[in-house]
């Protein structure tokens, strides 16, 4: 699990993602993926794996859900968001 997370931490380091900003609703920090069709997608910071059950936004905007194992991404806001 170890060198998993190494791996996560690389790749997030790599690619970097947008500027965080403040949800207006929670106050939580987020930030935007924009999304293969063009909206911008209010997303948690942690890079994550799928598991089969999370719906994932790759860094590229593909939305995933129940992302398996092998797909890489960030869990959209809305599910955390405490309204």
């Amino acid at each position: 699990m170890q060198a998993e997370a190494r791996t996560i931490n690389s790749y997030q380091t790599r690619l970097g993602h947008g500027p965080h900003v403040l949800c207006p609703t929670c106050g939580s920090q987020i930030h935007f993926i924009k999304t293969v069709n063009g909206k911008q997608m209010p997303c948690q910071l942690t890079l994550e794996y799928g598991d089969e059950r999370k719906t994932l936004v790759t860094n590229s905007g593909r939305t995933v859900r129940k992302a398996g194992r092998d797909v890489i991404g960030y869990q959209p806001h809305w599910g955390f968001c405490k309204r």
